[in-house]
């Protein structure tokens, strides 16, 4: 049954974009740091294979993540805190269970020394 509009065309969303993410891709996890707090989040910690399109589309408030589409909304701005690169969705899981995400966010904590991360060190 066909509902006339098709929902991953109204998210934006190809076949080969962040969402449809097998657990083993490689790519980017990456911290948002928010201007102003909206609903006690100062932070957002997602995935992506290509960040670029990726922070376009929560700057426009469509990549389907309703707290970005608020922040759009009311217009709060937001910057890129941090990223993890060459990592797997399982490492955004382990990060996003450990909460405390302005622990991880040198925006944050200006004394925070930063320790690069290679992809044998962390899933």
């Amino acid at each position: 049954m066909s509902t006339g509009w098709d929902l991953d065309e109204f998210l934006g969303i190809s076949p080969d974009d962040d969402e449809l993410l097998p657990v083993n891709r490689r790519g980017i996890v990456y911290l948002l740091h928010f201007h102003c707090s909206i609903r006690h989040n100062a932070h957002y910690l997602g995935f992506s294979v290509n960040l670029e399109k990726r922070l376009a589309r929560h700057r426009a408030g469509t990549s389907g993540v309703n707290l970005m589409k608020e922040l759009h909304e009311k217009g709060i701005g937001f910057e890129l805190a941090r990223t993890w690169e060459n990592v797997t969705v399982l490492r955004e899981r382990q990060l996003k269970k450990q909460g405390g995400r302005s622990r991880l966010c040198p925006l944050c904590r200006p004394g925070m020394r930063l320790v690069p991360v290679t992809s044998r060190s962390v899933a």
